[in-house]
């Protein structure tokens, strides 16, 4: 009888052990599992080539840049992105993926999150481009360069970039992670650090005669 009920524990325990295993493995492969796209991988032989954008959004969807005031209309300053490739393996020839700005998912973007206004594309210099995935690698760049005068550092500005299309046709563009949400991020053009230089004069009286000084105040 206490063999029996031994190997009835164990029976138990053994079932136990199983459904935790089972559970691990539906876990795993759910992460696989890429809503948009409709692409659901059972199989970790066959999971895809996937591209997408390197950084991963905050919980709001977006990624920051930040950039200084200025009343320069021509000033430029430049911010880098890069696409990615998430897949088991590099590939080992090259991979070209196309990014376009994409205003209308800023707009999107803005109407469903109040107090957001979209970035005019005139306020940065990227429309289209092409970047390659070297052989072997995984990441490419592309550089956008912004012109924020006249952008308030009282605004939330954002603007977007897609990954619109890839030359190899075993690649697929990821749907949770192929368009970058970014937050422009602009600073007061009074912002900084400044140096006055203030001469002081203390009059002279009856018994003595009066002075200069310099004073040097400098704020960061």
């Amino acid at each position: 009888m206490l063999i029996n009920l031994k190997f009835g524990k164990m029976k138990i325990i053994y079932r136990i052990l199983l459904s935790i295993t089972a559970l691990a493995l539906i876990t795993l492969t759910s992460c696989l599992d890429d809503s948009v796209m409709d692409t659901e991988v059972t199989r970790f032989d066959e999971v895809p080539y996937v591209v997408d954008f390197n950084e991963i959004p905050n919980t709001s969807g977006y990624i920051i840049r930040s950039f200084k005031g200025t009343t320069d209309p021509d000033f430029a300053q430049a911010a880098s992105f890069r696409v990615n490739l998430s897949s088991p393996y590099q590939l080992n020839y090259d991979l070209n993926v196309t990014v376009e700005y994409d205003q209308d998912a800023a707009d999107a973007y803005a109407a469903d999150n109040a107090g957001w206004v979209s970035l005019s594309p005139a306020k940065q210099d990227f429309t289209s481009a092409t970047v390659t995935i070297p052989a072997g690698e995984r990441e490419a760049e592309f550089t956008v360069n912004f012109y924020t005068e006249g952008l308030s550092a009282d605004d939330k500005i954002v603007a977007a970039y897609s990954i619109t299309d890839v030359d190899d046709p075993n690649v697929i563009i990821s749907g949770n992670f192929g368009t970058q949400y970014v937050k422009v991020g602009v600073a007061n053009i009074f912002e900084g650090s400044y140096t006055a230089d203030v001469d002081w004069f203390y009059g002279g009286g009856p018994n003595y005669g009066g002075y200069y000084e310099d004073w040097q105040l400098i704020t960061r």
